[in-house]
């Protein structure tokens, strides 16, 4: 939804849809947009952790907080899978 509203109005800005009816902070199509990614972001690791996958940061977002291990230098991850 949040993608439907920042294209919304994005295409309102250029006049090929009508008057868009929020104001305020969300009446731009950039915190629409950048809220859109981060929701589809965060439900895709969600999903991947659900199903039985590890819980992994994308290296994108790899701040201080998260750091990044390299998969051959932890010895749990490279017993847990079985190589093909």
């Amino acid at each position: 939804m949040a993608y439907v509203m920042g294209f919304w109005r994005l295409a309102s800005d250029m006049g090929m849809a009508g008057e868009f009816v929020v104001t305020g902070l969300f009446s731009h199509w950039q915190v629409w947009l950048a809220l859109a990614v981060f929701l589809h972001l965060g439900g895709s690791i969600l999903n991947k952790y659900g199903r039985g996958g590890d819980f992994e940061v994308p290296r994108v977002l790899a701040f201080a907080i998260f750091p990044v291990r390299s998969r051959k230098d932890d010895p749990v991850a490279r017993s847990a899978r079985p190589r093909i």
